[in-house]
């Protein structure tokens, strides 16, 4: 009996800039305006307040903008220099926002982008559009939803537990087409996430997607609902 209804539903982000072609919302343009300041900070060389930015940022979401990645662990890397005394705390803690960089946007693309990334202020912010061509798993999305219920098993820490829910798995598929980046946005616990996180770093290769004929790297979110056939009851109380 199965145990897991899987959503037939992608969103697909590209990595690239691009022009914005849509109005911001209030909302958008307060955040373009924040993070407009924080590189201003950042080559004022006021890096704890790039810290508060990124710590603000943390709070409201699990990831961010890679050029606040960046910015976020240079500061660290300065105060580190600036402090002696706490340079160890500083130091670590810039190699725990590289690693938090990696996470949710995998090895390839840091590799490739981490030394490069600049921070211009002039620059317009990052917009992220759909790409003119996106990923293709080997026998189309049906063929990946396939894989995806055959592998997928219900936890049975969240079986026992009654744990049911939506999560949805964000991945980049990478310029070779490889999958990387893989962690959930929103956790319900109970095994459901490393689950989720397991069988998609464990699919086969994607078609990458392409952008004026170029491969580029793409962001995905897949939604997963899990949810029990036959939830255990829930004991009275008194």
């Amino acid at each position: 009996m199965k145990h897991l209804l899987i959503l037939a539903t992608f969103f697909f982000i590209s990595t690239f800039s691009a022009a914005q072609d849509y109005e911001l919302t209030p909302e958008q343009i307060a955040a373009n305006k924040r993070f407009h300041k924080a590189k201003l900070d950042y080559l004022d060389k006021k890096y704890k307040e790039v810290l508060d930015y990124y710590d603000s940022l943390l709070r409201e979401n699990n990831t961010t903008r890679l050029e606040t990645y960046k910015m976020a662990s240079e500061s660290c890397r300065e105060l580190a220099n600036i402090n002696k005394k706490d340079s160890i705390y500083y130091i670590n803690r810039s190699n725990n926002i590289y690693n938090k960089a990696v996470q949710w946007n995998g090895k390839m693309m840091i590799k490739e982008r981490w030394n490069s990334i600049e921070i211009d202020p002039s620059d317009d912010p990052e917009v992220f559009k759909i790409v003119d061509t996106q990923p293709q798993y080997p026998g189309g999305f049906s063929a990946f939803y396939k894989y995806v219920m055959h592998e997928m098993k219900y936890p049975a820490e969240a079986r026992r537990k009654g744990i049911e829910g939506k999560i949805y798995v964000q991945f980049v598929v990478n310029k070779d087409g490889s999958v990387d980046g893989v962690n959930v946005i929103n956790r319900i616990g109970g095994g459901c996430d490393e689950e989720a996180i397991r069988v998609v770093k464990n699919s086969s290769r994607f078609t990458p997607g392409l952008q004026e004929g170029k491969p580029v790297y793409v962001r995905m979110v897949l939604p997963l609902t899990f949810k029990l056939s036959n939830p255990p009851k829930k004991k009275k109380k008194g």
